[in-house]
């Protein structure tokens, strides 16, 4: 089976902290960051670190999603979740 389709928006992140609490001030901060145009970033400190990278695929929509993950999908009639695509 091919790669499954991949949304408008996706984000890659390594990440790794001394502490449950640290990582989750990371994840926080990375959302502030894209909040603030950030797209891709590397920061690394005493108790945590990370990288993360946020891919924009302009030619996708919903619609255009929804249609290549049905066809990822029925690739292989015999996947349980094959369905036919309703017109």
């Amino acid at each position: 089976m091919s790669e499954p389709p991949k949304r408008a928006f996706s984000i890659t992140i390594q990440a790794g902290a001394d502490t449950k609490e640290c990582l989750l001030s990371d994840l926080h901060e990375i959302i502030d960051r894209i909040q603030s145009g950030a797209s891709s970033e590397i920061m690394g400190g005493s108790t945590s670190g990370y990288h993360f990278k946020l891919i924009e695929n302009p030619e996708m929509n919903h619609e255009a999603y929804m249609r290549k993950i049905y066809d990822h999908i029925n690739e292989d009639k015999s996947h349980p979740d094959a369905v036919k695509l309703e017109e």
